[in-house]
This record gives structure tokens, sequence and C-alpha cells, in this order.
């Protein structure tokens, strides 16, 4: 059985698999952006390849931070 929270698959997020959209809608970001920071072109992505890319996005940004002190 699927459950959805604010729209979003719950059960194909427990599968692994996030879909940006439903990320989108989840957080309040738009699609575009999400997209552009994590440096992804497709509208699906594994579980695991989504918290690498927002690890390499947070080093990116800490290291802009950190080179503005």
């Amino acid at each position: 059985m699927s459950t959805s929270v604010e729209g979003v698959n719950t059960e194909k997020m427990r599968e692994g698999k996030v879909n940006l959209s439903s990320l989108s809608k989840m957080v309040g970001f738009p699609l575009d952006f999400i997209k552009s920071e994590l440096l992804v072109e497709n509208n699906e992505m594994t579980l695991s390849d989504l918290r690498s890319s927002m690890t390499t996005y947070l080093e990116k940004v800490n290291v802009e931070i950190d080179s503005l002190k």
C-alpha cells in the first residue's frame, strides 16, 4: 500500500528512489534550483545518489563560506 505525504509517494522513497519533483514540492524549492545546485539532470535518483550530491553541495557551500572569512 502506497502512502502519501503532501503528494510525495513515500512507498517509492522507501524503495530507494527519490523523485526530485516530489522533493521540490516537499521542501519548497523550485525543481530547477535543486537540479542545478546538486548538479543533476534526471528527475529521479537513488537515495544514495541524492545523499552524495547533497554532501558535495554542502562541502562546496562550506568552502565558499570559509573563503569569505
